[in-house]
């Protein structure tokens, strides 16, 4: 009798712990969902009624500046990913699959990271971040999903896997804590690796590679459904940046360095349609508000996305000040350039974008330029 008692007891007892567990585990995750609701900006994107409006650069862009690069003979950047960390653009170089530091006035300065199969070098460069506190360079390599950081003179500090994730990273951004958030909303299972990668979204793994939390979810549907190129994530300060969802989340997600989402832009499109899915089901049928998005970057004062709708493309730009949207055709007269020579380039984060031209595509108030040497083309924004 006694025996059968304490069997009851116990099961009793499990009951009441495994109750609790689920209780807890129900109550974080609707107190995180909450928390994300309640800090949720709603933003209708009606593109009938917005696309009247005009934009001028000025409202927007404070200064062009045009620098030429020294020591730039063999170098050829690669972007779209750019950096930029006291005083200091970080750019990746083609020609010998490096990071490379410039400074403001462009002069080459250092350069980090060899390309090859040691400890020490990696495969591929799939994206690369500095590290806002210690200015150290971090490259992912894809190829291996390695994580290889460099110090701030260019000399090679560490390396770790990121196999503990179970994902890839597209592109990611590093806190000054060494806490690493990174986002795939494309490959989370390929036969083309040996290992299964089941990790989408965005998520935070620690100074050494291992999981912390999961930030954003994605699930099987919204993997190949995002048009966005590199890079995906845009910083704001040290201790923030934001990232952009896929289709069927369109949502810019702002993320502190301990992997919460302090803010979240929620943009009404419309119901799109992925392109994968376009191309494997004929049937599909495209409605007239099928829109894509391509390319965003956020500023301390505005928000500005690109969207595609078949061969038309649209500049959604966000007010963040005033809370106006405004969209409008990236090809026609409403963009009133009141700002000469504005080319636009790479977020580099804070207030500058960043891109590189030769002498024959300078502005003609450049008397004599230098014609065997690169010019860097430095954005100020507001």
């Amino acid at each position: 009798m006694l025996t059968l008692m304490h069997r009851i007891c116990r099961n009793i007892l499990f009951i009441l712990v495994l109750t609790h567990f689920f209780y807890l585990l129900f109550a974080c995750s609707s107190h995180s969902n909450q928390e994300i609701a309640s800090s949720t900006v709603y933003i209708d994107v009606n593109l009938e009624e917005k696309c009247q409006d005009e934009l001028k650069l000025s409202d927007f862009v404070e200064n062009v500046q045009f620098v030429p690069v020294s020591g730039a003979e063999a170098f050829k950047p690669q972007g779209p990913i750019a950096r930029y960390n006291r005083g200091f653009f970080y750019v990746q170089d083609l020609e010998f699959c490096q990071i490379v530091k410039i400074s403001e006035d462009g002069n080459i300065v250092g350069r980090f990271g060899s390309q090859g199969r040691a400890s020490n070098e990696y495969l591929s460069i799939t994206s690369f971040d500095v590290n806002p506190s210690t200015s150290e360079v971090y490259v992912y390599d894809g190829a291996r999903n390695t994580m290889v950081i460099y110090s701030d003179d260019g000399s090679y500090v560490r390396s770790f896997s990121l196999d503990d994730t179970k994902g890839l990273f597209r592109d990611f951004a590093v806190f000054p804590n060494g806490n690493i958030i990174g986002c795939d909303f494309l490959t989370t299972r390929d036969s083309f690796f040996e290992r299964d990668f089941v990790r989408n979204g965005v998520w935070m793994v620690d100074s050494n590679g291992h999981f912390l939390k999961q930030i954003v979810s994605a699930d099987k549907h919204t993997r190949y459904s995002i048009g966005l190129s590199l890079p995906l994530f845009s910083r704001i300060d040290e201790e923030t940046v934001c990232v952009m969802g896929p289709v069927g989340d369109d949502s810019i997600y702002k993320i502190d360095s301990a992997g919460n989402v302090v803010k979240r832009y929620l943009f009404d499109f419309g119901t799109q349609i992925s392109r994968r899915d376009l191309r494997r089901e004929a049937s599909v049928p495209v409605p007239d508000y099928f829109y894509i998005k391509t390319a965003f970057s956020i500023y301390p004062s505005f928000i500005n996305i690109r969207l595609s709708k078949g061969d038309d493309c649209y500049e959604l730009t966000y007010n963040l000040t005033e809370g106006k949207c405004t969209v409008i055709p990236s090809r026609t007269k409403m963009i009133i350039r009141d700002v000469p020579n504005y080319c636009g380039g790479a977020n580099t984060g804070g207030c500058r974008s960043l891109n590189f031209c030769d002498a024959e595509h300078l502005p003609s108030d450049i008397s004599n330029p230098d014609s065997t040497v690169l010019w860097m083309v430095v954005t100020h924004l507001k």
